[in-house]
């Protein structure tokens, strides 16, 4: 019985994480009416964080099922898949951290400020156009790490 629970737990928490990275990645507004943080509004600036968050998290659910996948089939292909997968998530974490400061650092700077303010107007940042392609792009990239880890895992190339 004990195994039935585990494998139950183990199930639902695959399906919230997963659900929860594509949710952010594909609509990060529909996350911010679901649960309303008085410290975080839903801005175009947090709604792009919540993107590179649920990048991350989709990143490690993948990391997850081909770990499990990799422990049932004992292929070459499946370990080299799951080893490009983990570095992947580690580079992508890195990068969005740094990102994730660096911008921080530069956001005090007023002349930065300025020119992002000047370029990115709020009505372009509000817009619908920029919101989905700002999906598409984040869409692109996570594609384009599973494309890339499952091209080199196939060649051989892996960590």
């Amino acid at each position: 019985m004990p195994d039935v629970a585990f494998k139950i737990l183990a199930i639902a928490f695959v399906a919230g994480f997963t659900s929860l990275g594509l949710i952010l990645v594909l609509q990060p507004s529909l996350y911010f009416r679901w649960f309303p943080n008085p410290f975080m509004a839903d801005t175009p600036w947090n709604r792009i964080q919540m993107r590179e968050l649920g990048l991350v998290l989709c990143l490690f659910v993948l990391m997850i099922l081909s770990g499990l996948l990799q422990a049932a089939l004992k292929s070459d292909f499946a370990e080299g898949f799951h080893n490009n997968i983990v570095l992947a998530l580690w580079i992508t974490f890195v990068m969005v951290w740094v990102g994730g400061l660096l911008s921080w650092i530069l956001w005090r700077f007023s002349a930065i400020r300025a020119s992002v303010s000047n370029y990115f107007t709020n009505e372009k940042l509000e817009s619908p156009a920029w919101e989905r392609r700002a999906s598409l792009a984040f869409c692109s990239v996570l594609l384009i790490i599973i494309g890339a880890a499952l091209f080199l895992a196939a060649m051989g190339f892996h960590v």
